[in-house]
């Protein structure tokens, strides 16, 4: 297992025994685990517009309704389209684990802001106890 999928393991494993504390560093790992799944999906996404959309099978489009019936699905299936709607398509799911993973970003973000927020709001009232030692 990559040392992505390690941090994602022991996260939901943290969860799932209640012992759930958020760390900065752990968020911060988060995030960029986030930004890296986000960039790969719009990669996987760029790459089916291209790889998976055929313009020709060579079964005899030319010459065959079905054959060119056939082509049209396949290329439907790549990227949306006739029956397939586009987020049922290649290009779709991947635009959709795109958009799901930069929500978690987004969200892993604001609790890491957060977590700044308060760490310096206790910082700050330490700073008045020690200065009292």
């Amino acid at each position: 297992m990559t040392e992505s999928g390690e941090d994602w393991k022991a996260f939901a494993e943290s969860c799932a025994a209640h012992a759930f504390s958020i760390e900065r560093d752990g968020l911060v790992r988060l995030v960029a685990l986030c930004d890296q799944h986000a960039a790969d999906m719009q990669r996987f996404a760029d790459r089916a517009k291209v790889e998976l959309y055929v313009n020709t099978l060579g079964i005899g489009e030319s010459e065959l309704e079905s054959a060119r019936t056939l082509t049209a699905k396949f290329q439907d299936k790549a990227i949306g389209g006739g029956s397939i709607a586009h987020e049922s398509s290649a290009v779709g799911v991947f635009e959709a684990h795109r958009d799901w993973a930069r929500a978690m970003g987004d969200s892993f973000r604001a609790a890491l802001r957060r977590y700044e927020e308060q760490d310096a709001v206790n910082a700050a009232g330490y700073g008045q106890w020690g200065d009292s030692l």
